[in-house]
């Protein structure tokens, strides 16, 4: 998966030289915006977000350790609005990633579903010029990886203009063909795939970074048990450089923010997430998601201080205490984390910069032996993502 390209443009017989170049901090984002057909009907629009936010060590010889997070979220929509975005998965991932574009990377690893694309090879192209290289695809069905290797086909199409920007386009092309049992480890239930990938890459010209991946794809899948899926629509892939994220000086300027008598109420830590504040004495309505009147002034303290940092993300968990059922404590936490988003962006902030996930019981901070205990596992963290 290419992330930053240096291009050597050497015209005559060297001509064009694509080398992969990561930056030490950078995010992946691999957006899916598809229809879907279940058994030949039509269920919806889908959007899928794949959010890494990854770290870089090279490695030498042009190859780079890689390993970092992927938020992964998803919404069934028709009318293609985007409000906060429940957090389904936090997903850990690690690979070598080398100046070709290759991967080398775990089967257990689920993310990138892409992998080893697009690959240069070590060749030099004219306008032109074509090429075919080696990729995986991950398909990703209840919990299950099955490993899908594709071959592409690239044609480098020259220079030209991208909304008024000089780049380099590359096509490429792939076929996905999957017959069951061609994974050993993949999802037993699934009789096979078909489909089509048609790709724009898009590299300016003067810094060689990507602008856009553009995927338009279609892909059919058949079951054992006779049922079908069908995706139509496309893929884009971006890539941003991050700039590191000063978490001491951060977490100093929050709590010189925050109004003296209510710090008592925010435990801010650093984590390798980002920078964590926990409210830890936000009080709801026993088993319900409904903030009491007293903790308005505590939001409108960090609700302030958040609208002063610019580009990050803030993704809200909430925490229960483990009493009653697991589905319980997780929906409870998942409305008292949304609960918390809203407040927030009724004061200010834009609602698409927000993650939120329910976590119910499954990481206390204290034993759950005692109401001492289970109160302090009742909280709400806001993670300043370093995204």
């Amino acid at each position: 998966m290419v992330i930053f390209i240096s291009l050597f443009s050497l015209y005559g017989q060297s001509g064009i030289f694509f080398s992969v170049i990561p930056d030490e901090k950078y995010k992946l984002i691999e957006r899916s915006d598809y229809r879907i057909r279940v058994n030949g009907v039509y269920k919806g629009h889908v959007y899928n977000e794949n959010r890494g936010v990854l770290n870089v060590t090279p490695e030498g010889n042009g190859s780079y350790s890689v390993d970092g997070t992927f938020y992964v979220f998803e919404e069934l929509t028709r009318d293609g609005y985007r409000k906060a975005s429940k957090v389904d998965e936090v997903n850990h991932t690690s690979f070598s990633l080398y100046s070709s574009g290759e991967m080398i990377i775990s089967r257990d690893e689920t993310y990138p579903l892409l992998r080893s694309f697009p690959n240069y090879g070590n060749e030099s192209f004219h306008k032109g010029d074509s090429w075919e290289a080696y990729s995986e695809k991950v398909i990703l069905q209840n919990d299950t990886r099955t490993i899908v290797p594709v071959y592409c086909q690239y044609i480098y199409e020259g220079t030209g203009k991208y909304n008024g920007v000089d780049v380099h386009n590359i096509r490429a092309k792939y076929a996905v063909r999957y017959n069951h049992g061609d994974d050993p480890n993949g999802n037993d239930a699934l009789k096979n795939i078909s489909g089509t990938h048609d790709v724009t890459i898009i590299i300016e010209l003067d810094t060689g970074k990507p602008i856009l991946i553009r995927d338009n794809m279609k892909e059919f899948h058949t079951f054992t048990n006779g049922g079908t899926l069908e995706k139509t629509g496309f893929i884009l892939t971006f890539f941003k450089g991050i700039r590191g994220m000063e978490k001491g000086q951060l977490a100093d300027r929050i709590r010189s923010d925050i109004e003296n008598d209510l710090l008592d109420d925010v435990d801010i830590s650093q984590s390798d997430e980002g920078l964590i504040l926990s409210l830890n004495r936000l009080h709801f309505i026993p088993d319900q998601a409904v903030i009491l009147s007293e903790d308005k002034r505590l939001l409108d303290s960090i609700a302030e201080s958040l609208k002063t940092i610019e580009e990050r993300t803030f993704f809200v968990k909430g925490h229960t205490a483990d009493i009653g059922s697991v589905e319980s404590q997780e929906t409870l936490s998942l409305e008292r984390a949304l609960v918390v988003v809203q407040e927030l962006v009724e004061r200010g902030i834009s609602e698409d910069r927000f993650l939120y996930a329910g976590l119910g019981g499954t990481q206390p901070l204290y034993s759950n032996d005692t109401e001492e205990g289970r109160a302090g596992n009742r909280r709400v963290e806001i993670i300043i993502l370093e995204d």
